[in-house]
Order: structure tokens, then sequence, then C-alpha cells
């Protein structure tokens, strides 16, 4: 019996010490903060009609191995500087979009629509941008947002962006896919369902070791809900083993794969509720394209395409962006396209980072100086 409980107090011992060994491994490499590729733990909040928003006067930093950026909100949840009524004769521009139009890997300062601004006042326009992208969000949430808070601001002249890369995906999210916010992270209702049935999720996060393990359940989470999503919907979701719509080569076939059609129908309907609002607010809309770099190089596109064995297909890079062009031109509505400004093939700076794949402060400066040209345009 000796033995047993001497054999059993070894074993918790080793225990304790792998465990303890783990968290302060974990501490050293500052693991637990910045689990979530998007921006830091704690940035986003929940919401029932948007999914989520950005935390209201949030402080904090987004570190990644490419960059290593502050993160700070206003009162609003935006990440801006704080926000009253326009001056006149000011024009108020609003910027909706994603992780593009929020500046993922940048500076406030550096992301496109500071530069926007910083570009239209250099040309002796009197404007004011505001900054209210939130990474995930696609098309429909813009819409939202416009629809449940663009009358606060005001706004002269809406920019709205589409990303190649995810938006058309995040359009036609099911129910379950939907954004909402555990653990100061941005995860699927279904996701969130699983968590809060399950007790051993109220683990203190204080604990970098109980982050380390929630987080990559997490993501195990969610690739199963996806890949449920997908036999639920096949017709929604490209096939297993083609191209995810992250690499933007379905985008750029010369056959357009008919699972793609759907994409297409809910992108326009969203537009054109973007349109609406605006209609609404009384303001002139603007889409921003933001191409994948697939869309911007050669080289690009030769790796997505190798990655998939696909190097005999077809390719038409500016297949996409004529298509949403075309969409477009349909609704009314202005349309802005910066992939020639982007599709140097080796630029002195980089227009997106090599990993991450959004755009550098480099990228940022480019497609703003484009819109500022079309903006300039609007007439007043």
């Amino acid at each position: 019996m000796r033995r047993v409980l001497r054999l059993t107090g070894t074993v918790l011992v080793a225990a304790i010490l792998a465990v303890v060994v783990a968290e302060i491994a974990l501490r050293v490499v500052d693991y637990g903060e910045d689990l979530f590729p998007a921006g830091p733990r704690w940035l986003f909040v929940a919401d029932e009609r948007l999914g989520v928003r950005l935390r209201p006067s949030f402080r904090g930093r987004h570190r990644a191995k490419e960059f290593d950026v502050r993160i700070e909100t206003n009162a609003l949840g935006l990440r801006e500087r704080e926000i009253g009524s326009p001056s006149p004769p000011a024009i108020r521009i609003v910027c909706t979009g994603d992780s593009f139009c929020y500046g993922h890997g940048v500076e406030a300062e550096e992301a496109y629509p500071r530069r926007l601004e910083e570009s239209l006042r250099s040309r002796g326009l009197a404007v004011e941008v505001v900054n209210a992208g939130v990474p995930s969000y696609g098309t429909l949430e813009q819409a939202l947002w416009l629809e449940s808070d663009g009358e606060r601001l005001a706004p002269a002249v809406v920019v709205a962006s589409f990303f190649s890369g995810n938006d058309l995906k995040d359009n036609v999210r099911a129910p379950g896919e939907r954004l909402t916010e555990r653990f100061g992270y941005p995860v699927s209702r279904e996701v969130a369902r699983v968590v809060d049935a399950s007790p051993g999720w109220r683990l203190s996060g204080r604990w970098r070791l109980v982050l380390y393990v929630r987080w990559n359940l997490l993501r195990r989470l969610e690739r199963q809900q996806e890949a449920a999503a997908r036999a639920a919907t096949p017709a929604a979701l490209p096939p297993p083993g083609e191209p995810h719509l992250y690499t933007g080569v379905p985008l750029m076939l010369s056959d357009s794969p008919p699972w793609l059609d759907p994409f297409w129908v809910k992108f326009e309907e969203d537009l054109a509720r973007i349109g609406e609002a605006c209609d609404r607010l009384g303001a002139r809309l603007v889409l921003l394209y933001v191409p994948t770099a697939a869309e911007t190089s050669e080289r690009e596109r030769a790796a997505a395409l190798a990655a998939f064995d696909m190097t005999g297909l077809e390719i038409d890079s500016s297949r996409s962006r004529n298509r949403v062009a075309g969409i477009a031109e349909r609704l009314g509505i202005d349309f802005v396209d910066p992939t020639p400004a982007l599709s140097t093939e080796d630029p002195p700076q980089p227009n997106y980072y090599p990993e991450d794949r959004h755009w550098t402060p480099a990228g940022h400066a480019r497609a703003a100086e484009v819109l500022a040209e079309r903006v300039r345009a609007l007439p007043r």
C-alpha cells in the first residue's frame, strides 16, 4: 500500500512540475494575449446584431511575427480618435470594412483611412476620415453597421470595401457560423454554444497553460463546425481539395466554378443594402476593392496554383475585380480598384506582409493615393 502511495505521489509531483514548467515557458514567450490573429485578447465584445464589435476605450498591443502595433479604440468602439460633430465646412468620410480597413498589422496612422485623410488635406480639401473597420466584417456587417451607427456620424461619403480573399465566404455564413465573443476572442455562435455548455471552459484565464489549451480547443471546434457546415450546404462551399477562397485562386479561374454563384448573388444583395443605407444617410457611396496578394503578383499566383496542383489551369487575374466592378456599376456605385498600383513585382517596400498577407504600411499608402484621386473627383 505504501508503495502504491509513493508511486502515486511521485506521479502527482511530476505532473505538477510539468504543469509549472509549461506555465513558466508560456510566460517566458509571452503567450496568452495575442492568440487570435485578428487582434489582442479582449479587443472584441459580442453584439447581438453585428456578431462582434471593437471594445470601446480599449488599450493594448497586437504582437505578431511581422509586426508589433498599438491598438486603441475610442468611446464608440472605433480604432479612431474621439469623434464629435463634423465641423463645417469639413466633409466627413466614413470607411467601413474588415481587417484591411481597420489596419491589421499597422499603426492607426498608417492605415488607409488616415492616409486618405492626409492625402485629401494635402490637396486643400477640408475633410475628416473616420475608420470604422472591424476585423471579420463582411459586406453584410458593413450594411448592418451603417444602419445602426451611421446616423450618429453623419457621413457625406461612405467608403465601403470588398476583400476578394474572404468577404464572399463571410457573406454566406449560416446562423451557427455568425460570430460572437468568448474569452475576448471572436468565435462562431455554434462554438460559443459548445463552450457555454462545458463547465471546464470557466477555468481562470490567468493561467497561460489554460489559455493555451483553451485556444487550441477553440480552433479545433471551429474546424469541426466548418466541416459540418460544408456537409450541410455543399453547394455553398468549395468542394474538399479545391483552393480556399482566402487564396483568391477560385475567383481568378477563367471558368468560374458553379459553387461560386450563390456567393456572388449574396454579395450583390448585401452591397445593395449598403447603398440603401447610404441613401437614407444622404451619403455618396464608394466601393474600394481590396485584392489578394495573388491578384497583384505573378509570383504569388504561381505559388498559390502550385500549392493546389493547379498550374495547368487558365487564370485571369482581373476576373474578380471586373465582376465586382460590374456589380457596382449596375447598382450605381463608384468603384475604386488599387490593384494596378499594388502590382509592381518587386517594389522597394512590399505591399503585403509575406506571411500575414495583409497590407504593409506601404500597401496602405499606395491604396490610399488611388482612393484619394477618386474621392477628390466626386461632385460636391
